[in-house]
């Protein structure tokens, strides 16, 4: 018998806390995870970004140097991302889990059994949280690890764009071709430039990072002026790739909105992620955002 759940159910939780046990017996069972919603594949650039330095800088590197992409996932209230790699003959997934907008975790996991994805998710996620109650799985069917070391750590959903602006955590290293999103940008000029801020309390730089030129052309193409934004006090969302020295070299994607704490009124203007970046074609999509 083939136990398979797809968690648009409302019981699903309960289902994948009943079937995952210590033993690992629900290794072969078939069972299956819902996918996130896709509003949040536009923060795959960011995660691939980190994706393929991890897949090459891990202790089990892939053969290849890059990462494949294989899927999103949601349990609970949770979500997350996998990729995958080939070291030597060993698969190795790697695991982004977001727990909220507060916290998240990444975990390798070196398939030593032939596990499916979906069991490898299951495998990662459970762990954590029997790690939590100082339990773990008995009987493992693989290897888990934690690459943190490695410095190459997204940050979590609530604060994205804050490393960036204040590198706080030396786990947070910015390298050339980084991704990042700036979820709440205050537009400033000076110089003939513009800069992005993070608030518009103070007239001063020092925590504003200088955008490259091509943003004049994404400003042009919304319509709107400067002066207008800034009269306005609207908001810009960007997802940027960014140069070792921390300075950005593309502006992505992203959307200008009128925003209030949590409360966005209204998209003015949003452009996709390009061609050639994973989840191409993408707009911003998140959570409070309302549509136009």
């Amino acid at each position: 018998m083939t136990a398979c759940f797809n968690n648009s159910d409302d019981d699903n939780d309960m289902n994948y806390a009943r079937l995952v046990d210590k033993d690992a017996e629900f290794i072969g069972k078939g069972i299956k995870v819902g996918f996130a919603d896709a509003k949040w594949d536009w923060y795959l650039p960011d995660l691939n970004s980190t994706a393929q330095m991890i897949s090459k800088k891990y202790v089990r590197r892939s053969n290849q140097d890059s990462a494949d992409y294989l899927r999103s996932f949601s349990i609970k209230d949770d979500i997350g991302f996998v990729w995958k790699w080939v070291s030597d003959e060993t698969e190795i997934f790697l695991i982004y889990t977001f727990m909220g907008d507060n916290g998240y975790y990444v975990r390798t996991l070196h398939n030593t059994h032939g596990i499916t994805v979906d069991e490898a998710i299951l495998a990662t996620y459970y762990d954590s949280e029997f790690s939590a109650a100082l339990e773990s799985f008995s009987r493992e069917k693989w290897i888990i690890s934690d690459p943190s070391d490695l410095g190459y750590a997204p940050e979590s959903l609530g604060f994205l764009g804050e490393e960036i602006y204040y590198n706080r955590s030396e786990n947070f290293k910015i390298f050339d071709g980084r991704i990042a999103t700036l979820s709440t940008a205050h537009i400033k000029s000076a110089n003939n430039r513009y800069y992005a801020c993070p608030n518009s309390y103070s007239e001063e730089l020092q925590s504003c990072i200088l955008l490259p030129q091509e943003f004049e052309q994404v400003l042009a193409g919304s319509g709107y002026s400067f002066e207008h934004i800034s009269d306005q006090h609207m908001v810009f969302q960007i997802k940027v790739e960014l140069s070792e020295n921390k300075s950005i070299k593309r502006v992505l994607s992203g959307a200008i909105f009128d925003y209030d704490y949590y409360d966005t009124k209204k998209v003015y203007y949003k452009w996709p992620i390009p061609k050639g970046y994973l989840a191409e074609g993408v707009n911003t999509a998140i959570q409070y955002f309302q549509s136009d």
